[in-house]
């Protein structure tokens, strides 16, 4: 796989927060099955889920095209934070993790170092995700871009 030019930021919006390895786990399960036994994807759609305990769990990984954002599937590394961002902005540990793992794969070569960084509603019509508080928090964050290329 060659370093995607894109990452692409999305909510969960259910299941909601979770704020133990446990309840994260958990939920990262329940959008798994969601994504398999609803939308018939063979897999979770995100390449990674963050969750409010402060840990990145592994969806498709670096390695597998996701199926997240259509049309940026096999140029973009998409990342969930667990929750709903509608109305608040997630805690900040999740989203310290969710910038070091953005420069983890910078660093290992799976995102180009001028990578581009869009929340998912950019990229996908009819949807609020990643929610209005987290759109409007990674608009502040380096290498967003309000221009969507194709």
């Amino acid at each position: 796989m060659n370093a995607v030019p894109y990452v692409i930021i999305h909510h969960s919006f259910t299941p909601g927060e979770c704020h133990t390895q446990k309840q994260c786990a958990n939920a990262m399960k329940s959008i798994q099955n969601y994504h398999r036994e609803v939308n018939k994807w063979n897999d979770i759609g995100y390449n990674f889920g963050v969750g409010g305990d402060g840990r990145a769990y592994q969806g498709r990984g670096w390695g597998h095209v996701g199926a997240h954002a259509p049309n940026y599937n096999s140029q973009s590394i998409g990342i969930c934070l667990i929750g709903d961002w509608r109305y608040f902005v997630p805690p900040e540990s999740q989203l310290e993790v969710t910038k070091k793992l953005i420069k983890y794969g910078v660093d290992q070569g799976f995102i180009q170092s001028n990578y581009t960084l869009y929340g998912h509603r950019q990229v996908r019509s009819n949807t609020e995700c990643p929610g209005d508080a987290l759109y409007k928090e990674i608009q502040t964050w380096e290498h967003y871009s309000s221009i969507v290329t194709p």
